[in-house]
């Protein structure tokens, strides 16, 4: 089914998540974690506890979402009883967080740069480098904010070769679409 947004679509993942609200705002029941800093420092509790890396944050604007990201690609049937082991030790610590977003295959969460709109004024979704908080509470500068002008350097390179391979095999032009792509 190519219309819907139910996990039997997704085929691959590179990842495990979670979401955790903080704060008063945008959320239907209150959250244990008054501040998005006690969220994470709970976060990193569990995964001391269980002995796992930190996650990757992201500040969603009423929360954090951490993202464990994967060396590869892993089939959606392989990913799925990990996700659901990952959901229940969450349950079982005590970490306040959305268990369906844990072990749902097909759930898209917010992207950095884009806004939280749920409630009161639009907050900004932002990655761990962006505001420091990771590194405050870690000590670990990361590797976005370590290497952000290589980053940015190698997006440009690609975005102006994806630019050219469109100039030459959908305009035929070598000059004018480019530039205003």
């Amino acid at each position: 089914d190519t219309t819907s947004s139910e996990g039997c679509n997704v085929a691959e993942l590179k990842s495990f998540r979670v979401d955790i609200e903080a704060g008063l705002a945008g959320h239907k029941t209150p959250s244990k974690y008054a501040t998005d800093d006690e969220a994470v420092r709970s976060l990193f509790a569990f995964c001391d506890e269980i002995r796992i890396p930190y996650p990757g944050l992201l500040y969603s604007g009423h929360g954090v979402h951490g993202y464990w990201t994967l060396k590869a690609t892993t089939t959606a049937e392989t990913w799925q009883p990990y996700a659901d082991g990952l959901k229940a030790a969450m349950k079982e610590w005590g970490l306040d967080s959305d268990p369906n977003v844990t072990a749902d295959r097909a759930r898209v969460l917010r992207a950095p740069g884009t806004f939280n709109c749920k409630e009161g004024p639009f907050v900004e979704v932002t990655l761990e480098s962006d505001n420091g908080k990771f590194a405050a509470l870690t000590g670990n500068v990361g590797f976005v904010t370590h290497h952000f002008g290589m980053l940015t350097c190698t997006a440009g390179i690609a975005a102006g070769v994806v630019a050219g391979i469109i100039s030459d095999r959908v305009f035929q032009s070598r000059r004018g679409p480019v530039a205003t792509v």
